[in-house]
């Protein structure tokens, strides 16, 4: 994560920003047409007119003045930088008026397009998972239920939470950060749009911003960047672990940022503050979700939790379930709000549907068999659990899968094929196998290279390692990251073994299983199922049909994560036939 400025810097500025008395709006004086240079061509098919980052900044800028809701950051990679190579660009004014237009009606066209322009895979090494309109919506209306001072929007992203929030209240002062500095440009694009008239735009590392004191009621709202703990920077982890020491909580090294982000708001707050935000899931019960758990429960007093349905699908890129928190620091009542949600459409952050006394959240070390409905789970006593025939592991984390993860077509031209292996890649792959996965042609292979190997013999394989140690793009060489430098040697990805059974992962739905006869290796994008004793294949192939018919077993559509302990295989004596 890069910080914009120093924390001091930051801090100075916003409280030169809260002396004023309002922001100025800047609008056109004169017609776009007649002091833009001629217009370049425009891609004009839906969705892809404009055609690069540069042109998305010069959009940004023309629809409001660059330093719009406050000075532009001035550090190496920050947004000046960014307004000063996209002068040169040439937008039709239709475009820009298109834009304004589609963003006062509640759209947020410039997120679309930075999405369009930027890979899945870039978004998520960034932890951006953009929330749609529905649930932004819903999340500003509890929002503005309190009368407030002040919003804080943290990693605002393109800023449609501060935009739903300038809306409503265009006079509410708005402070929207985030460390990317084409997201801070679109954010202030879009509050000059909506016609904010006491905005904040910092570009800045929120776990270190300054906010400046305000004496009353400041409601945080946020979609924290999901990056999972191996590709955070040391630092990040120096940071959390001091933070939990200041707040008296335990964290984890296996957390992720968004954790991080709750840390930070917990340091923020004062008493009668609000927020609302929506992260994963997953912390519900794994271990190091247990900061988040103690911080809602004991620091930051949590109201309501929504936990969506699998059937729903809050993030259209990532294959998670997500959960929306909303707390009233300070608040000591004896029960909290739950609920499952089964649409985006359906839901509503202000009615109460079941409530569970707050002490049981505090005693319990997983939240998800909490959310389950009254109804009877079936007798499952004459089944035998899992964990009794088989271990259960997660499969290879590579730390950068750009790296380790390659077409057939381009390990054959790179000289690497002999040193890969097919590989399940994405858990849809097991979702969609019906029971039994095969290698086929189209295949990513995965580059598992033995501990022994010397790399100086094979010239092809020694020059793509030599690749990794290099800074590409302005980016830390791969066998700097997190999980490389602390492997011996960096590109060694441990054992990697083939299970006879793989099961879905966190997808959207209760886990699918499949035979894997080819034997393909797994990412940990999915678990292995590895049976203690040796079967043969028509004992495995029988082991995996009755795990798929056992599905139905998990009765409850919130607990989407599936415990290797609690899935049970097979009734007594059935294995052997």
């Amino acid at each position: 994560m890069s910080s914009g400025v120093s924390a001091r810097g930051v801090q100075l500025s916003l409280l030169d920003y809260l002396s004023m008395e309002k922001n100025v709006v800047l609008t056109h004086a004169h017609d776009v047409a007649q002091i833009e240079p001629p217009v370049a061509a425009d891609w004009t098919h839906e969705g892809r007119r404009i055609d690069s980052e540069r042109r998305l900044a010069r959009l940004a800028c023309l629809l409001g003045t660059p330093d719009y809701s406050g000075p532009l950051s001035s550090d190496e990679r920050d947004e000046r930088r960014l307004v000063t190579e996209a002068q040169g660009e040439s937008i039709a004014p239709y475009l820009v008026e298109d834009a304004r237009q589609a963003i006062r009606e509640g759209g947020d066209p410039l997120g679309a397009a930075l999405c369009a322009l930027r890979p899945a895979i870039e978004r998520r090494a960034d932890g951006a998972f953009y929330t749609p309109s529905a649930i932004v919506e819903a999340m500003a209306a509890w929002l503005l239920t309190h009368s407030l001072s002040r919003v804080v929007d943290p990693g605002c992203g393109s800023g449609r939470f501060a935009a739903a929030v300038a809306r409503k209240q265009p006079d509410l002062p708005i402070i929207a950060v985030d460390t990317d500095p084409l997201a801070t440009l679109l954010t202030r694009a879009t509050l000059a749009a909506v016609g904010a008239r006491n905005a904040r735009v910092v570009q800045h590392d929120y776990l270190t911003l300054a906010l400046p004191y305000d004496p009353g009621r400041a409601g945080y709202i946020a979609n924290p960047p999901y990056i999972r703990h191996h590709d955070l920077p040391a630092g990040a982890k120096e940071w959390a672990v001091a933070a939990g020491k200041r707040l008296g909580v335990s964290m984890s090294g296996l957390s992720g940022l968004h954790a991080l982000f709750y840390l930070a708001t917990a340091l923020s707050v004062r008493p009668g503050d609000i927020g609302c935000f929506i992260t994963s899931a997953e912390w519900l019960d794994t271990g190091y979700g247990e900061v988040i758990r103690r911080l809602l429960v004991d620091k930051l007093g949590l109201q309501t939790l929504n936990v969506f349905d699998a059937r729903a699908v809050p993030f259209a890129d990532a294959m998670t379930p997500a959960a929306i928190t909303t707390f009233v620091v300070g608040t000591e009542g004896e029960h909290v709000t739950i609920d499952a949600v089964d649409t985006m459409e359906s839901l509503d952050l202000g009615v109460v549907k079941r409530t569970i006394e707050r002490g049981r959240l505090a005693d319990a070390r997983r939240w998800s068999p909490l959310l389950r409905h009254d109804d009877p789970l079936p007798d499952n006593s004459a089944l035998t659990p899992l964990r009794m025939v088989a271990r259960v592991h997660r499969g290879v984390a590579t730390g950068s899968n750009s790296f380790f993860v390659l077409t057939r077509e381009r390990a054959e031209r790179l000289g690497l094929a002999p040193w890969c292996r097919p590989a399940i890649t994405r858990a849809e792959e097991i979702l969609s196998a019906g029971g039994v996965i095969h290698d086929t042609p189209q295949r990513r292979l995965l580059l598992a290279v033995p501990t022994g190997v010397d790399r100086r013999v094979y010239p092809a394989l020694d020059a793509y390692l030599a690749w990794g140690e290099q800074a590409h793009d302005g980016k830390p060489p791969v066998a700097h990251g997190y999980l490389a430098s602390r492997r011996k040697p960096w590109w060694y990805l441990g054992p990697v073994a083939a299970p006879p059974i793989v099961a879905s992962y966190m997808a959207r739905q209760a886990p699918a299983f499949a035979y894997n006869p080819d034997g393909l290796v797994l990412l940990n994008v999915a678990h292995g199922i590895h049976p203690r004793q040796p079967f043969d294949d028509t004992r495995v192939r029988g082991l995996a049909r009755q795990l798929n018919d056992a599905r139905h077993l998990s009765r409850s559509r919130t607990h989407l994560s599936w415990w290797p302990g609690e899935v049970r295989a097979a009734r007594d004596g059935e294995l052997a036939h």
